[in-house]
């Protein structure tokens, strides 16, 4: 009897171990999605975050035995929420989405102090500061001769 029970812990063991092996990886998802973020962001930012939201940790994809195929919705990046595709196309094929966030910062023109409707604009009244263009609703100058 105590032999049978070692043998099914054994067992269950490295059954364990073998289901684990052929489940993708959420940290490697999350990696491809940043990475492919990352350098996209680089060709036209210099000062940027990105923020990959965590996975369902009960999510069981089967792993993907070919690269991961990240695709934006977007050709231009822009800076904010995205919903991301990532794409198994190997021998057990799988999509799923991943939200992440995008922060590109920039240093764009800014009033120092309030100013009253109707004021002409001096220039003591602005200066350059960085901000996340997510967070600007329209248009802006990055600099102040503009």
């Amino acid at each position: 009897m105590i032999r049978r029970s070692w043998w099914s812990i054994g067992l269950w063991c490295w059954m364990t171990a073998i289901s684990a092996a052929s489940i993708q990886s959420l940290d490697e998802i999350r990696k491809a999605v940043a990475t492919e973020l990352a350098s996209r962001i680089r060709q036209d930012h210099q000062n940027y975050d990105i923020s990959v939201a965590p996975l369902d940790p009960r999510l069981r994809l089967p792993y993907c035995d070919q690269p991961l195929h990240v695709a934006l919705p977007h050709r231009r990046l822009q800076a904010g929420w995205l919903s991301v595709q990532v794409r198994c196309g190997g021998s057990h094929p799988w999509v799923i989405y991943v939200k992440a966030k995008v922060r590109i910062y920039r240093r764009v023109a800014v009033l120092t102090q309030d100013l009253a409707k109707g004021t002409l604009l001096q220039p003591g009244h602005l200066a350059l500061r960085q901000r996340d263009l997510g967070d600007l609703r329209r248009g802006y100058f990055t600099a102040l001769d503009e």
